[in-house]
């Protein structure tokens, strides 16, 4: 797998390792120069089993009644969480983040409480084609019994691909898009250009997405099996529609300003 983080201008990214071994994560930064670029700092964690807990202490799944599903959820992609929250870098003072595709808010609850971030959730429910018929700023309160925390989130929907974002100019030291890039439809050239805008000069863009170039998927093909995504019951944006390999990434990222160091973790 891979996933960048990017600063906010040229940009460098270095790949890490997922509960796959198919990812890349980007850390991209924006308009800095490399030698001032800080090194991703690896937060303090408790156990794998804490953290799964903690996490499912949350009733996010049982407001709707389908608590089995945020088991399985938490469960399957605790892993990525942990590699993601490795690559986050610790900045200093008041950081502000944009997380697009927040929900159902596991990665918020875990930056918020290892890295105090104020964090900023970014979310779609709609499918491929349907607009957004209202910009009325939407709020859901989840809430943790056992730790006895509360966390309320407000929100405002939009298309990654077409909408600006709804956030001013270098608003946020980070912008986090993780497993956001495979499934867009069309064109992911908005979601950066958008991203790039609201960082401020020297921010991060956090970008994890599968490696198309896996073992993983090598193997499949071997094997003879399709490594493409079946057709999704939750409309086309429920797939994969198309995955990258790091040296795609790296231009992608490139073309849109940023400089990025990219780590590929088998």
């Amino acid at each position: 797998g891979f996933g960048p983080i990017a600063w906010n201008f040229p940009f460098r990214c270095w790949p890490t390792k997922f509960d796959r071994a198919d990812r890349i994560c980007r850390i991209h930064p924006r308009n800095r120069m490399k030698e001032d670029m800080p090194s991703p700092v690896f937060p303090e964690l408790p156990p794998r089993k804490e953290l799964l807990d903690y996490l499912l202490t949350f009733d996010m799944f049982e407001q709707t009644g389908r608590r089995a599903e945020g088991v399985e959820y938490v469960t399957f992609h605790l892993e990525r969480f942990i590699k993601t929250l490795q690559l986050l870098p610790r900045l200093p003072g008041k950081v502000r983040v944009l997380e697009l595709g927040a929900s159902p808010y596991f990665m918020t609850f875990l930056i918020k409480k290892y890295f105090g971030y104020e964090i900023t959730p970014a979310n779609f429910f709609l499918d491929y084609g349907e607009e957004v018929t209202d910009d009325i700023e939407k709020e859901i309160t989840i809430s943790s019994e056992r730790y006895g925390e509360s966390h309320t989130f407000r929100f405002r929907q939009f298309t990654l691909e077409l909408d600006p974002f709804p956030h001013q100019d270098a608003e946020f030291d980070m912008v986090l898009c993780c497993e956001i890039l495979e499934h867009m439809a069309m064109d992911p050239s908005h979601m950066l250009r958008e991203a790039h805008r609201v960082l401020k000069p020297g921010g991060f863009l956090v970008l994890t997405t599968p490696n198309a170039a896996s073992i993983e998927n090598i193997w499949t093909l071997v094997r003879g099996n399709n490594i493409y995504h079946p057709y999704s019951g939750f409309g086309i944006y429920g797939r994969h529609n198309r995955e990258y390999i790091p040296r795609e990434l790296e231009m992608l990222l490139r073309a849109h300003h940023f400089e990025p160091r990219i780590v590929v973790d088998d």
